[in-house]
């Protein structure tokens, strides 16, 4: 998926949750809450880099990996990305 600039926040939200279900299938089902956080839902630090690596692929966009560190939930790393993506 290639999203432009001034993308919406719901479509950055939809592109994070579709890459972790799609790496980490017993979370297909799961409902996502506000401040889950990735270690919370038992993912470990391996797939953490993978679902992170295919979400900057789905959005298109090249920042460095430990600039995702800082988001400690899902909520922190969706507002990371969504500011990213609409200062390019």
């Amino acid at each position: 998926m290639n999203i432009a600039v001034n993308v919406e926040r719901s479509q950055v939200q939809t592109v994070v949750l579709d890459c972790i279900r799609q790496l980490v299938p017993s979370l297909q089902d799961h409902t996502f809450k506000q401040g889950d956080s990735l270690a919370a839902l038992g993912v470990n630090s391996m797939e953490r880099v993978e679902i992170i690596v295919d979400i900057l692929a789905a959005l298109s966009l090249r920042i460095p990996m430990t600039d995702t560190m800082s988001a400690t939930n899902l909520d922190e790393l969706i507002d990371l990305l969504h500011d990213r993506l609409n200062r390019r």
